[in-house]
């Protein structure tokens, strides 16, 4: 079940991926977070990062306007 999960994500960005490539022409990077980020990563292909506490880094951002 938990592979079938991590496959179906990987398949979702990729076609996200993808599509917002052929958008802007560019290729664009990936950002993985949370819990799952470490299992996810090795299955998606191009620029991927994984980012600890990406939510926190938004709200204190967000606090901050």
């Amino acid at each position: 079940l938990a592979s079938g999960a991590i496959d179906a994500a990987a398949g979702a960005v990729a076609a996200l991926t993808r599509r917002l490539g052929l958008m802007t022409g560019a290729s664009p990077a990936i950002l993985v977070a949370g819990g799952a980020a470490a299992r996810l990563a090795p299955y998606l292909a191009g620029d991927v990062t994984a980012v600890e506490g990406l939510v926190l880094d938004g709200l204190a951002i967000a606090g901050r306007a």
